[in-house]
């Protein structure tokens, strides 16, 4: 029996070793509730940012235009990257 045992510590060890428990910051990220609320908060946040400083800086590079992403191609691929930059950014920031 001892045997058997023994034999099974190594396995152990190997598996405690590959699956290290992160920092306990990160360890539990909340109630499910507040997981979600976070999600739609950084969700909402990321997109009214992004077409608030969007819609600035179109509006500085083309005064007198009005300012619309649905007719510029250069306006939605920096609105997307800015969105999800902030996306991400506020994700890592609560993690």
């Amino acid at each position: 029996m001892s045997n058997a045992s023994s034999e099974l510590e190594p396995a152990a060890a190997r598996r405690q070793w590959f699956f290290k428990k992160s920092p306990k910051k990160s360890e539990n990220l909340g109630r499910p509730l507040r997981l979600v609320i976070n999600t739609l908060l950084i969700f909402l946040a990321s997109q009214l940012l992004a077409i608030f400083i969007v819609g600035i800086i179109y509006g500085l590079v083309r005064p007198g235009v009005h300012a619309s992403l649905d007719n510029s191609v250069v306006a939605q691929f920096f609105y997307i990257l800015i969105a999800e930059g902030l996306a991400a950014w506020l994700v890592i920031r609560i993690v």
